[in-house]
């Protein structure tokens, strides 16, 4: 197949080929013995379906040639409608096929006839030849160092490599955890295939190119991306273009695949990246799933939040804060250009208005639990805020990076003010939390693993000592709704 290929490709550059198995089992086929009896062998049936650079498509029937066809170079249709009814069991060799000339095709453009003589050419003339060079043994020619199969053979891994992720993507399977398929109405998606556990790496990809997300010149922009589009091979480039593009014709092709597009590479990074498989996860403003860029493998990592049911869409989120309806619906307009139906947003209008206050009030708590002064000078207050926070978050059934962030924050507020004990357990439920949304590689998870492990080295430690007490005051043999207390500094 590789050389076969790599024959008709140097003659015609633009030329799809594609190599079909027919088989009895296919019921669509009847596969009989040239004397018209039944073949109840399970003999493969090899077909090259051609795409030709007009887009025709023509069918390379070499087995049926061999085994006494007239033709086996066809329409695609004809071969569909005569030959697929008529192929003849393998064991019937030789060879016997009448080769068309120019003039038994009139009902073919001049450019479209050329190229389906050339094909014709290369399966009379320059296989046979090839074959011919190399003592008439194919195996000879396969395995010997004929540059012309040695150059293909190496396009075609490099080309089946870049290719196969996607490929394989595409294709369920027992050991994959997901496929991308097609949605109506969202282009494609990533559904699970099989339950998958809360915490699971579904996904850790490189970006094939970062695109700047502060550049404001839109002509320095296009010039960056187009360059970089440059680089990429062409299996990327054509995965590239096939990707959503919002903006339509306000920015060049690249330029708007790129803005609807990239996921940041990291909080507050400069850049943004492009991700083949990620760029086709979805949309929900309760989703199942957590992006993050993880700094020490160069890669976006996805992680389950919750368990997925087989069949069931991840989605991440394209917004990073905690907005209400309107804000989200505004946002998700005009960034990328759809209107949410998700879980959240389809809510009745009662519950919607119920959640759009809690998330109004955790934007709100979020504000003041980041003023760095408020929470050395009025702790307590900002120590209740943080709660509050959680529990509304709770109620909202948020289960995102939210979670670790408010616990971080808890972190901070106790140990500024001295208090090494509750700052490792929460150093403690902030690392398991990101466990489950970014894994053990994580620089982040490490951070508060050595939080958790000696809360004084966190810098805010001894900002004030108001809270001071050590890691050995934790209290033991508590149940759990004590020990929440304790953590939180409730009244009893």
């Amino acid at each position: 197949m590789i050389y076969f290929c790599n024959v008709i490709k140097d003659m015609l550059p633009n030329t799809c080929i594609t190599e079909v198995e027919l088989i009895p089992a296919n019921l669509n086929i009847q596969i009989s013995r040239g004397l018209g009896t039944a073949c109840d062998e399970s003999n493969v049936h090899l077909v090259y379906k051609v795409t030709l650079g007009s887009r025709e498509l023509w069918a390379m029937d070499v087995a049926g040639a061999q085994h006494g066809h007239s033709d086996s170079l066809m329409p695609w249709s004809s071969f569909v409608k005569g030959r697929c009814t008529a192929i003849n069991g393998e064991w019937s060799l030789g060879f016997c096929r009448n080769r068309p000339a120019r003039e038994s095709l009139p009902w073919l453009s001049p450019a479209v006839a050329t190229q389906v003589l050339a094909l014709a050419h290369a399966l009379d003339q320059e296989i046979p030849q090839r074959v011919t060079g190399r003592g008439g043994s194919l195996r000879a020619l396969l395995e010997g160092q004929d540059t012309t199969y040695q150059s293909t053979a190496q396009r075609f891994l490099g080309d089946l490599e870049a290719r196969l992720p996607d490929i394989l993507a595409c294709l369920p399977t027992t050991s994959r955890l997901y496929r991308i398929k097609a949605v109506a109405g969202k282009g494609k998606g990533m559904f699970a295939m099989g339950r998958i556990a809360r915490g699971t790496r579904l996904l850790a990809e490189t970006p094939i190119l970062q695109v700047p997300r502060d550049e404001s010149n839109l002509q320095k922009l296009e010039a960056a991306i187009a360059q970089s589009v440059g680089f990429l091979s062409q299996v990327q480039r054509e995965s590239f273009f096939a990707l959503s593009n919002f903006h339509g014709t306000r920015h060049s092709e690249a330029l708007g695949i790129a803005r609807t597009n990239a996921l940041p590479l990291g909080s507050g990074a400069s850049e943004g990246g492009i991700f083949l498989k990620a760029s086709r996860i979805n949309h929900s403003c309760r989703h199942n799933a957590q992006n993050t860029w993880n700094g020490n493998r160069d890669q976006l990592t996805i992680h389950v939040l919750r368990d997925i049911d087989d069949g069931e869409e991840v989605t991440i989120s394209y917004l990073g804060a905690s907005e209400n309806y309107a804000a989200r619906q505004s946002r998700l307009q005009k960034s990328f250009g759809f209107v949410c139906a998700c879980e959240l947003c389809s809510l009745p209008a009662p519950q919607r208005t119920q959640s759009d206050r809690r998330l109004d009030r955790i934007t709100y708590l979020d504000g003041q639990i980041g003023d760095g002064i408020r929470i050395v000078s009025t702790p307590l207050a900002c120590f209740r805020m943080a709660h509050e926070m959680k529990l509304l978050m709770e109620e909202e059934g948020i289960a995102d990076a939210r979670v670790p962030r408010l616990y971080y924050d808890a972190l901070q507020i106790v140990i500024a003010n001295g208090d090494e004990a509750r700052a490792r357990v929460f150093a403690e439920r902030a690392s398991a939390e990101r466990l489950i949304m970014e894994g053990s590689d994580s620089a982040v998870v490490h951070r508060l693993n050595k939080y958790a492990a000696d809360p004084s080295s966190h810098a805010l430690h001894g900002t004030s000592e108001q809270w001071r007490q050590g890691v050995n005051t934790i209290p033991q043999g508590l149940n759990e709704q004590d020990f929440e207390r304790w953590l939180w500094r409730l009244p009893t």
